[in-house]
This record gives structure tokens, sequence and C-alpha cells, in this order.
């Protein structure tokens, strides 16, 4: 059993791994009807504390256009992304596919690996150092009216642990703060953003997400107010403050930034 969770572990690291490599020679190399796009940025957050480098990348294939509008056409993409913040570890993949480029669906999978135990959980009755298995499925939905826009998602995600049996029940997941049946359980959430176009580089507006684990009845939610500036056609610099909640953590006012750079722009909006 010990030996199959090593090997399973191994194979998700390095599909994770190849994924990532080779995108970017097999986007170069194919027709010119396929997209390459790639992204890099650091996150910070208050409460609960998190602090994570992150990379991400993009290849898509655009069917068709509308010769009516060009901001309506159909895709599909493969996107893979890797977030590292020292303790906690993650790669994911997922492939998204949109018929029309406003309402569209994906599937994919996570795999995160912990090198110390989460902090703010009680780790003598929850498992806080194992790692963690997730699939996701997920649909997405946006909408916009002059320079007023919307982004929602709605993500169902079954989690589970990938190590030993350790006599304990629960496991933390740090990056939501929820608690989940170790042995398998369901995690649900949405994402909701509003957001204005104010100035050529100045965006702002109002994201609210929640989640909730279906078997250990876990659950987070949280509100921000937002604003963005971007500059020089690649950088940007998103800063929000609200509130955080969550049945293991508490609630408390927080804040969050995040400085990104855009190498090539995905086919998404």
């Amino acid at each position: 059993m010990a030996l199959c969770l090593r090997t399973h572990r191994t194979f998700q690291t390095w599909f994770f791994v190849g994924l990532l490599t080779f995108a970017a020679p097999l986007a170069q190399a194919a027709e010119s009807g396929f997209n390459l796009g790639w992204a890099a940025w650091s996150s910070a957050r208050s409460f609960p504390f998190g602090l994570s480098l992150n990379s991400s990348i993009d290849l898509g294939y655009k069917f068709y256009t509308l010769p009516s509008n060009e901001l309506l056409y159909g895709y599909t993409q493969l996107h893979s992304e890797i977030n590292v913040s020292g303790v906690l570890n993650r790669a994911s993949t997922r492939l998204e596919i949109y018929p029309i480029s406003i309402l569209g669906f994906f599937v994919g999978g996570e795999y995160s690996h912990r090198l110390a135990a989460s902090t703010g959980f009680d780790c003598t009755t929850t498992e806080c150092k194992e790692s963690i298995s997730k699939t996701q499925f997920g649909i997405r939905m946006l909408l916009g009216f002059e320079k007023t826009y919307a982004d929602f998602q709605w993500i169902e995600t079954p989690i589970r642990t990938l190590g030993e049996a350790s006599g304990l029940a629960l496991a933390a997941e740090p990056v939501n703060s929820l608690l989940f049946v170790r042995t398998g359980d369901r995690e649900r959430g949405y994402q909701a953003l509003i957001g204005r176009t104010f100035h050529e580089q100045w965006d702002g507006g109002f994201f609210g997400e929640g989640q909730y684990t279906t078997g250990a009845s876990s659950h987070n939610d949280s509100q921000f107010v937002w604003a963005q500036h971007r500059w020089d056609s690649v950088w940007s610099l998103t800063g929000g403050i609200g509130r955080a909640s969550s049945d293991t953590q508490g609630t408390g006012f927080s804040m969050f930034a995040a400085l990104k750079y855009t190498g090539a722009k995905g086919l998404g909006f």
C-alpha cells in the first residue's frame, strides 16, 4: 500500500513537471492556430496568512470567431499552474472547454505536497502533514456591458489525502482553511467577481468566494473590495481589503496583494 501511494505521488509529480516542460515546445511546433500564454506572479494575504510564488502556462486552440463580434469565440485550453510557498507546494492542470468565450467548463486535478505541518489547526485531532490529491470539475460564466463585467465560477472537488492511515478521521486543507474526511470528501465552492474599468490602467470592484466540505461540514467565506493597476501591457498590481471567515480560523479583517507579469496572454478573458 505504501509503495502504491509513493508511486502515485511520483507519477503525479512528474506528470505536472513534464506537462509544464513540454507545453512550450509543443506550442511552437504546432500549427499557427495554437496559442501559448504564460504568466508569473507573487501573492500575499494577511488573514489567514499566506504567501506564495506562482507561475502558469496555457496552451489553447481557437475553433471559431463570430464575424459580428470578435469577443465571442469558441476555444479549448490546457491550463497548468505551480504554486510555491515553502511549507505547501502545489501543481495543477486542467482542460478548459468553452463552446463560446463567455461560458465554459473545466476538468482537472491538483497535487499538494506539505513539507511541514499546516499552522492554525489542532494537529492532535487533525492530520496536518499529509499530501493532498484533488480532482476538479467546474463551470464558469462571464458577462459584460460596456465597462462593467462579471465572472462567476462553481467548482466541485473530490479530495483525499495520500498518506498511510494515521488513525485520525480528519485532515487539514490549508489553502482554504478547511477540514475534510481524510479518506475521501467533497469540497464545493464558488467565486464571484464584479468589476469595472475606470481608466485605461485602472479597474476595481467586488470579489467574494466560499467553500465547504460535505463530509466534515467545514466551511469558509470571504469578501473583498479590490483595485488593479496595469502598466507596460505586461505588469499588474492588484490589492484588496475585506473580511475572511472560517470555522477553523475564525473571522477577521483581511488584506491581499498580487504582483503579476504576463509574458503572453492565453485565450481566456
